[in-house]
């Protein structure tokens, strides 16, 4: 087992032991180290005096008196105190002291404190319950009060003292601060607002002297002592100089030195130790590689305190990022008050649920050799007050481990003020991987929270004379990245310059100066010895930095690219043209009356990039190409609308100065039930409830006015707010001849459907489904989708299970859809598109009637969150029958899985001709 380190805590709270500070003694405050130079300046902090044991305290308000409602004395051999009976009310009550001070200078006060429950005291006397616990000079005596800004006021010429701290039942905390009074005055002891039940004891305010504070100086000689007679490291002139240094520092802490001598020597002894470091260490740390293999840099390094990001959860902002791994979310990486120099922390309150053991993780692989694994660190236990948590700075707390495989040391206490540095040795004989990482708080429960940080992770590596260091190693792998990646690119220019590439052809004579000077430039630096690499490995620019900027770059930014998007309007023009020819082939499109207009700017865009092709560049032929796409894609759009596409649905919600409205239709002999409608240009919307829970609606801010009963829209964007039930729209004439093309779409807003879902279905005249989608994006489950949508990829979604109406209809979560019915090739077929992009579905066969039902429909048990719809269209377009396919039932064969096709009697075929049916994988096709 290793045993673990001294804790400089331990030593640091010794002298606080004792009932009374002795002249000459030395006491330690949170960030100081004092001399008592003067006898107890406080009358009877022990509670023992007079008949009350309160002589010499007053209370803070004149109708309380302290032995008779608030205060219990108790006098016990080892234990006088005092105990808060009632807690105090709005810091009106309380006891304070008014020490005389004789002179300026610096004065120490002390108390025992001992609460009923963990708090920590507050220092601006707000509010009640706060626990003020707080000393302060001034000249005139007069007890502090708080201004209108709740800032305290401390009398003529007030000087504040003292600090917040933690304290619980668990044992006493003992605090020390010091105060520095300008002149001959009053200190002020002031205890109010106190908790019921809380104990104090031992007040003490002595004068004392600032003396050297060697509690750093203490730390730094333990952990060198760790290193020293390391056989692997113990020679050479740089490690004789740091043994002596260190020998200089033990005597002269011992001596009691000076603070300019002692400044001196810890100056001398923290340079020799970096010249040992740089001489027979490497911190792996700062090589370990990231998961995908690429050398850390930066936020990507195993050692933290090279982050220049600030996370306030690693676990959940910063995992994956960095090798490490965390336990729980309580790690974190700030840079902010308490957390300077990009520590890694963990905060945790009392009363979070468990675990309560936070385990920070790095597995990687190490050769054989000498290691040594530590952190430097502080934490302090923490408690609640005024909805706000404070780390203490009288207790030790934060109980800690270093683990290396099956190694782990023993627990060591965090000091809550003073950073420790704690280190273990570890020896590999072999190559292996490795995990290791920092335990903190052991327990299984805590009563209390904690406050740490850890600063300045190493995991040394001891060097062996001749080898390369992790960082050395991963330098020269860099620079063999980028030169790879310099060929790289260098292949890809030869390739455009070769003799056959003929279809980027402008501007070869200018990318064939850049592969020059870029190739030259390889052959330097290739030619370069491991040595001649090496001494540029600490230069501003390193020689990795210098191949990608002054050869990966400037290729690729120079001339390649520059190559590449001269050669552009040529590249474009074959990709426009086959875009063009899909739409001409589309039977959607089938009755446009420019038909002949896009075959004719099809054949002009082939013929100018044919002649362009052969040419040399010119800005004149490249604006020419340029101009010659855009024509086309226009000559596209206007094929698409030049369709015959006869209207049979068209159904929107109105507008918000022209809103739809629902129609009540009731039969007076309730012989049919009472329903809803909503009237379009062409079609009707039924509904069976507009009235009920979760109910069919238009606008999120409609309201019913209570005079006439119509419908108000406060707020509506002349939308269908979708209910938990069917909407249905009857369809007629969708079809004029069995050969024609329906043509449905809508507009959808998903809502976060917790729980719930909705979509839409289209049904034939007799009820069978023909396609649909059912589905809730929050939970990712459909109950149907035919055209198989990726909806948590392609439909846009609020996530949030508590946003608002408004921003569920907002105009950038909309999703179209655009389903084409195709009864003459009989495949179907849907496009989604919005600000999730566009995507359009394989091709479907089936076989089912026309379309006789559009149903809107969801089972939605909440009032809010729900999906919206609009302008519902559904569109008849004449196409001509297909060619070539066998009109004979369907014999679906048993599903292959080798890509085997078959006709449709089931049979197996090897090319069917183009437009014919045939099935491959269970799947319906057609040949195209």
């Amino acid at each position: 087992m290793i045993k673990k380190l001294l804790s400089v805590a331990s030593f640091a709270f010794i002298a606080l032991s004792v009932q009374a500070f002795e002249l000459d003694q030395l006491v330690y405050t949170k960030n100081a180290k004092y001399q008592i130079t003067g006898a107890n300046l406080v009358t009877n902090g022990q509670f023992k005096d007079g008949t009350t044991g309160m002589d010499g305290w007053t209370a803070i308000s004149a109708d309380a008196a302290l032995e008779q409602t608030f205060m219990r004395v108790e006098n016990a051999e080892g234990s006088d105190k005092v105990v808060v009976q009632a807690g105090m009310n709005a810091m009106a009550n309380g006891m304070y002291q008014t020490v005389k001070v004789p002179a300026g200078g610096y004065y120490v006060v002390s108390f025992k404190v001992l609460g009923a429950a963990a708090g920590y005291t507050d220092l601006d006397m707000k509010s009640a319950g706060d626990s003020y616990m707080n000393a302060y000079y001034n000249t005139d005596g007069v007890l502090a009060a708080v201004d209108g800004n709740g800032v305290g006021i401390y009398g003529e010429n007030g000087v504040e003292g003292g600090y917040e701290f933690s304290f619980g039942p668990d044992g006493v905390t003992e605090v020390v601060f010091a105060l520095e009074a300008p002149a001959e005055g009053n200190i002020i002891i002031d205890f109010r607002g106190l908790a019921e039940g809380l104990e104090i004891s031992d007040v003490k305010c002595h004068a004392a002297e600032p003396v050297y504070d060697d509690r750093v100086a203490r730390n730094r000689i333990a952990y060198f002592q760790k290193y020293l007679g390391v056989e692997s490291i113990a020679t050479g002139e740089n490690y004789e100089m740091f043994v002596y240094c260190v020998e200089e520092v033990e005597t002269a802490l011992a001596n009691n030195a000076s603070a300019e001598e002692m400044a001196t020597l810890m100056e001398n002894v923290e340079a020799m130790w970096a010249e040992v470091v740089n001489e027979k260490f490497s911190n792996v740390l700062n090589s370990v590689m990231t998961t995908d293999g690429s050398s850390n840099t930066g936020n990507n390094s195993a050692n933290w305190m090279n982050w220049t990001g600030h996370y306030n959860k690693l676990s959940a902002e910063y995992n994956g990022k960095a090798p490490w791994t965390w336990s729980t979310d309580r790690w974190g990486h700030k840079n902010k008050e308490g957390y300077t120099d990009m520590p890694m922390g963990i905060q945790w309150q009392a009363g979070i649920a468990g675990p309560y053991d936070n385990i920070a993780t790095l597995t990687t692989t190490l050769k054989p050799g000498t290691y040594f694994w530590g952190v430097s660190g502080s934490g302090g236990m923490m408690s609640k007050n005024k909805g706000h948590w404070k780390r203490s700075w009288a207790k030790e707390v934060a109980g800690t481990q270093l683990f290396f495989n099956d190694e782990t040391t023993d627990v060591f206490l965090l000091d809550p003020a003073v950073d420790n540095d704690y280190v273990y040795q570890y020896t590999l004989t072999e190559e292996k991987e490795v995990t290791l990482g920092i335990i903190c708080n052991t327990t299984t429960e805590h009563t209390y929270g904690f406050d740490v940080k850890f600063y300045s992770p190493v995991l040394y590596m001891v060097l062996v004379e001749g080898q390369l260091t992790p960082e050395q190693e991963a330098y020269l792998a860099a620079v063999e990245l980028q030169l790879e990646a310099l060929k790289g690119r260098l292949d890809v220019a030869n390739g455009y310059l070769a003799a056959d590439q003929v279809l980027l052809p402008w501007g070869k004579e200018d990318l064939q100066v850049g592969v020059t000077e870029a190739q030259a430039r390889y052959d330097a630096w290739t030619a370069l010895s491991q040595e001649e690499i090496l001494a540029m490995m600490d230069n501003y620019e390193t020689l990795a930095d210098t191949i990608m900027n002054k050869g990966v770059r400037f290729l690729n930014n120079n001339y390649i690219n520059i190559f590449t998007a001269k050669n552009t309007p040529l590249t474009n023009m074959p990709t426009a043209v086959e875009a063009a020819e899909a739409v001409l082939a589309q039977r959607i499109y089938g009755s446009s009356t420019k038909k002949a207009d896009l075959e004719s700017a099809i054949a002009a865009s082939e013929a100018m990039y044919n002649d362009k092709l052969k040419a040399p560049f010119s800005v004149e032929d490249s604006t020419a190409l340029v101009d010659q796409k855009v024509a086309l894609e226009a000559m596209v759009e206007e094929f698409k609308l030049a369709i015959v596409a006869n209207a049979v649905i068209d159904i929107d919600f109105g507008t918000q100065e022209a809103p739809a409205v629902f129609v009540t239709h009731e039969d007076p002999e309730q012989l049919v039930e009472t329903y809803y409608t909503i009237d379009g240009a062409k079609g009707t919307m039924k509904f069976t409830d507009i009235t009920g829970s979760y109910c069919y609606g238009l606008g999120w801010g409609s309201a019913t006015d209570a005079v006439t009963g119509a419908v108000v829209l406060t707020d509506s964007l002349g939308m269908l707010r979708v209910g938990n039930s069917e909407a249905v729209v009857e369809i007629k004439d969708a079809l004029a001849k069995e050969s024609d093309i329906v043509n449905i779409q809508f507009d959808l807003f998903v809502g976060n459907l917790n729980k719930c879902k909705a979509g839409y279905k289209v049904l034939t005249a007799a009820g069978d489904t023909i396609c649909g989608l059912y589905f809730s994006k929050y939970s990712g489950v459909d109950d149907l989708n035919t055209f198989a949508v990726d909806y948590n990829a392609n439909i846009a979604g609020v996530g949030s299970s508590s946003a608002s109406n408004s921003a569920i209809a907002a105009s950038s979560n909309c999703t179209h859809f655009d389903i084409v019915l195709d009864y003459g090739a009989r495949v179907m077929y849907c496009t989604t598109s919005g600000s999730r992009g566009t995507v359009t579905s394989e091709e479907i066969l089936f076989e089912t009637e026309a379309p006789g039902q559009f149903v809107l429909y969801s089972n939605y048990s909440n009032a809010d969150r729900r999906c919206w719809f609009d302008n519902l269209k559904v569109y008849n377009i004449p196409a001509e029958p297909t060619t070539g396919i066998e009109e004979t039932e369907v014999v679906a064969p048993v599903r292959p899985t080798n890509g085997i096709m078959y006709n449709i009697l089931g049979q197996p075929i090897s090319n069917p001709v183009k437009g014919q049916l045939y099935i491959q994988d269970g799947q319906k096709k057609i040949a195209k």
